[in-house]
């Protein structure tokens, strides 16, 4: 059976947890890493589509932060110097004015990228699925 999408065993949502973001001793919103799952790091520029679910509700508004940098949802496209290393966690920021209480969260991410490494032909690349689901606890 054909596949759209490959996808090796790595788990991208590691640690388990969510972290609220604090600005004046006020949350405003929280974030959680996220890990490629590859063997080998890619460019920003190669992630084709990227969805945030909590509790099956879909996350609209987010930022990236990775190597010290932040980067808007709607940059990704062209940060093609951009490198994001297997080691390296994507920590997927949401600002929403009010962060997340303590307890369990259900958090889905589907992200789709482009494999520059493996051209079949013109404009046709191999696509990685690195999407992954993970009950995920708020300990802030």
């Amino acid at each position: 059976m054909a596949t759209k999408y490959m996808r090796l065993g790595f788990k991208s949502l590691r640690n388990n947890q969510i972290s609220n973001i604090y600005s004046n001793n006020k949350k405003i919103g929280y974030s959680f890493e996220f890990y490629l799952n590859f063997y080998r790091g890619l460019h920003l520029s190669n992630i084709e589509n990227v969805e945030i679910y909590i509790n099956d509700c879909q996350v609209n508004e987010y930022s990236i932060r990775i190597n010290e940098k932040q980067f808007e949802s709607d940059e990704l496209k062209d940060l093609f110097a951009e490198f994001w290393s297997i080691k390296t966690p994507l920590i997927f920021e949401i600002i929403d004015g009010e962060g997340v209480k303590k307890g369990n969260y259900k958090v889905e991410v589907v992200l789709h990228i482009r494999c520059p490494y493996m051209q079949f032909g013109p404009n046709l690349y191999a696509n990685i699925d690195s999407s992954d689901r993970e009950i995920m606890e708020v300990k802030n």
